[in-house]
């Protein structure tokens, strides 16, 4: 070979190399997924949660690729930076690994499977190009004007104080996870990673109706307690001091027996009338009494279940929240 054509050979083998370091380069991240998956073995329990959160066949490489670890207390607060302490945190996805906290109340089944599907599309959005994230990030957020609820605006604003720059990051994996019907462009951004993005709604829906319907009956129960709490005891005040007067009537009553004429008629049916009037106060009374126990047996029914309530939503917040249910533990 001539010393001219070995130079254009090498100069073809640079150019190769050079095109396969570029490649490698822009495809770093999906190499370095491919690598992690190849080597990962998901435990049962993590197969289950991304069944269950019905994700598709990218989503479930995404999920793998992040390692997934699900964690008790102590272990998760040790796992995920939770910088305010009335916020629960249920997950994160930090240094590309996913963290999920375990859950142990049946009454909340799927909200293991909703954080995780919600910390998988983190890990989605971190893998789209710019030019993606603003097109999404777009419709993200004309969909979040339409859905949006006080109780949504308060957990945004939540991220934006502890994350600035990550709201559309953030409503990238709330609104996939938790709102039912979305623009038909998102539709089709999410079934990249969900085979049914309905099933992860579904089960969001699940647990978070027990805690709506816990915290409507509560409103309800306050509502009606606190109605009924100023009538009955301005009614109670009064039938005790209608029982006050009539004592002392009859008291009164009782002392003028000694003084009464039998021999006198007039004064002999006007004591028993006067001692009719009473005894008929008396039933009148007796009624009232009865009534008035009723209606207090009623305030106490609702003050009993107000009360069970309010421990029971203790109970279920304590459980997703790992900084209580750590110190619950400790103590």
């Amino acid at each position: 070979m001539s010393l001219a054509k070995r130079k254009i050979a090498s100069y073809i083998i640079l150019f190769i190399l050079i095109g396969i370091a570029i490649a490698i380069w822009f495809n770093r991240q999906l190499l370095h997924d491919w690598f992690v998956v190849s080597r990962y073995t998901p435990p049962q329990s993590i197969n289950d949660i991304a069944t269950k959160a019905g994700m598709s066949d990218r989503g479930r490489f995404l999920f793998y690729a992040s390692e997934p670890i699900v964690s008790d207390a102590n272990t998760f607060n040790t796992q995920c930076n939770r910088k305010e302490a009335a916020t629960a945190v249920l997950g994160c996805y930090a240094d590309g690994r996913i963290y999920v906290y375990h859950v142990d109340s049946p009454e909340l089944e799927g909200i293991e499977e909703v954080t995780a599907a919600h910390e998988m599309l983190h890990a989605a959005w971190d893998r789209l190009s710019n030019a993606e994230r603003d097109r999404i990030g777009k419709i993200l957020e004309r969909e979040y004007q339409r859905v949006k609820t006080p109780t949504l605006e308060e957990r945004m604003s939540y991220y934006e104080r502890q994350q600035p720059g990550q709201r559309a990051n953030e409503l990238h994996s709330i609104l996939g996870t938790e709102v039912g019907q979305l623009d038909e462009a998102l539709e089709r951004h999410y079934k990249v990673y969900f085979t049914d993005r309905q099933k992860i709604v579904a089960l969001h829906n699940k647990y978070e109706a027990v805690f709506t319907a816990l915290k409507d009956r509560a409103e309800t129960l306050k509502r009606d307690l606190e109605q009924m709490a100023p009538v009955l005891n301005a009614d109670i005040e009064q039938y005790n001091q209608a029982v006050e007067q009539l004592n002392q009537s009859i008291t009164a009553h009782n002392q003028r027996l000694s003084t009464v004429d039998r021999t006198n008629t007039a004064e002999v049916d006007a004591y028993n009338i006067r001692r009719t009037q009473l005894i008929s106060q008396q039933i009148k009374l007796d009624e009232t009494r009865r009534q008035l126990d009723v209606r207090r047996e009623t305030y106490d029914k609702k003050l009993t279940e107000y009360n069970k309530i309010a421990v029971r939503s203790e109970t279920l917040t304590n459980s997703i929240d790992s900084l209580r249910s750590q110190k619950g533990v400790e103590e």
